[in-house]
């Protein structure tokens, strides 16, 4: 979800404003690390993802035989919070 929202220019207001967030990005060498996810039953990669052209060296995948997790944030949160103990005092 992170890396489809880092390549939307909708994200940045304008297709210009990306490439420039991206120029920025690359000038200070730094770089995305993306892991696949499971979207609608299938899991996706960056193989998946339309990278800007001249920024794909900006993102590095991280392979599903190193890291897959199925599970969504919500459901993190969830358990997270299942998870606290209540402090209150009763």
């Amino acid at each position: 979800d992170t890396a489809l929202r880092l390549i939307s220019p909708t994200y940045y207001g304008s297709n210009e404003a990306m490439q420039a967030a991206f120029a920025t990005i690359a000038a200070a060498h730094c770089r995305f690390f993306v892991a696949g996810r499971l979207i609608d039953g299938r899991f996706c990669t960056l193989a998946d993802l339309n990278l800007p052209i001249g920024y794909e060296k900006l993102f590095i995948p991280i392979p599903e035989h190193l890291f897959r997790r199925d599970i969504s944030s919500t459901e993190l949160r969830s358990r997270e919070t299942s998870d606290t103990p209540n402090t209150t005092n009763k």
